[in-house]
């Protein structure tokens, strides 16, 4: 197969890298494209090559980039979506697949009009492992594999005219897709089919989308952290130092995180007309029952456990990055999606809105850096004005 891989960074170049070993032939789209080298290689944390592929090329052009693809893996950050969807808009085609990866953060409703347009939108729940760059555009590291991965689609049919323009009424509610029956099955098996294929790593379909757009990945964990991490900080503030992201950490980010969990699985407890249950709790994922044990297990995942927190270096010391996706990404995409999602349903997150609020204030304070606001993106812009509207956007 045609597959474009949006993206050169550490997931893209991981993706690549697979695909291209298994005979598909690859195209990365990037701003970099000069700096990637046709031959592509993954190590493991040993500096071993665990694999290699030759990838077609690389291109900055989006017609080169997309207009034959069969397969497009969309690896950047939620923030991206939105400039991503419309950017390949018009180069798809009926029976596309385009796969976020991962599908959290709210993409789904940027790349409706693709699906209108009869592309079939595939989310991956999490990434298939840990990975970092070690050369750009040449070399990554992964490690921790997972032993099973799950996938979701958006597919169907317009029940009214066509419209392949982007924009307009392509978000509302107006324009519901219906699922004849047996396809969307068939068409779940062929994506997670198609990840299995690339990854050797067994994948299987959740029901519904929701399950990954709920999932408590990034946008619990990396919100929670940042928030008990930097509950000091204030404008000017130096530190000597700031603890590993995981290595170190702590029994007060492992409270903020179970409470934030609970209130995922309140949201989906709430929502009875779908089956949520590939929304597993932190709890159940880890295997940690308590905040000493949460503590315990993130501070032991190998492939987690050197990984630091974004900084910059400055006179004195160093302040957090706030223009790392952590902060760009994960709270005014990925959480405020959870939050909208709860008060559609009417469902009260005290510690999700107190995170929301507390990043809120940050971005206020930050006077260097433009940080998003978390109300920057809302679901009524896309059309989700009610639960209604919500339900039949899934459904």
């Amino acid at each position: 197969m045609n597959i474009t891989i949006v993206g050169g960074g550490n997931i893209g170049t991981q993706f690549a890298v697979h695909c291209a070993e298994k005979g598909h032939s690859v195209t990365i789209f990037t701003s970099n494209p000069s700096r990637f080298h046709k031959e592509l290689e993954i190590h493991n944390s040993e500096g071993r090559v665990i694999h290699k592929g030759t990838i077609k090329a690389a291109v900055s052009d989006p017609e080169a980039a997309f207009s034959d693809a069969d397969i497009i893996f969309v690896t950047m950050p939620a923030f991206c979506m939105e400039d991503n969807a419309k950017r390949i808009f018009p180069y798809v085609r009926k029976g596309t697949v385009i796969c976020l990866t991962p599908g959290s953060g709210g993409g789904e409703f940027f790349f409706k009009p693709c699906v209108d347009k009869g592309c079939i939108l595939m989310g991956l729940q999490r990434v298939p492992s840990v990975s970092r760059i070690v050369e750009y555009g040449h070399i990554v590291c992964s490690e921790g594999y997972r032993d099973r991965l799950f996938i979701s689609t958006i597919v169907g049919r317009k029940m009214s005219g066509e419209d392949d323009s982007f924009g307009g009424n392509t978000h509302t509610a107006d324009n519901i897709y219906l699922f004849p029956q047996g396809v969307r099955s068939d068409i779940d098996k062929y994506c997670a089919d198609i990840i299995r294929s690339i990854f050797d790593i067994p994948c299987e379909p959740l029901p519904v989308y929701l399950n990954i757009t709920l999932t408590p990945s990034n946008q619990i964990l990396h919100t929670s952290r940042l928030r008990s991490m930097l509950s000091d900080y204030h404008e000017g503030k130096v530190y000597d130092r700031l603890p590993l992201f995981y290595g170190e950490w702590d029994e007060s980010s492992s409270e903020l995180l179970l409470n934030c969990d609970e209130e995922v699985q309140l949201i989906c407890r709430s929502i009875g007309e779908f089956d949520l249950s590939g929304v597993r709790s932190l709890k159940e994922h880890y295997g940690a029952s308590d905040v000493r044990s949460m503590t315990d297990k993130l501070r032991s995942i190998k492939s987690l456990n050197n990984l630091p927190t974004p900084v910059k270096r400055v006179d004195g010391g160093v302040i957090p990055d706030f223009s790392s996706r952590y902060f760009e990404a994960d709270f005014p995409y990925g959480l405020a999606v959870v939050n909208e999602i709860a008060q559609l349903a009417g469902v009260k997150v005290p510690k999700i809105e107190a995170t929301l609020e507390w990043y809120e204030g940050l971005s206020r304070m930050v006077k260097d850096v433009n940080m998003i606001s978390y109300h920057e993106f809302s679901l009524a812009k896309c059309g989700i004005h009610s639960y209604k509207n919500l339900i039949d956007f899934y459904r």
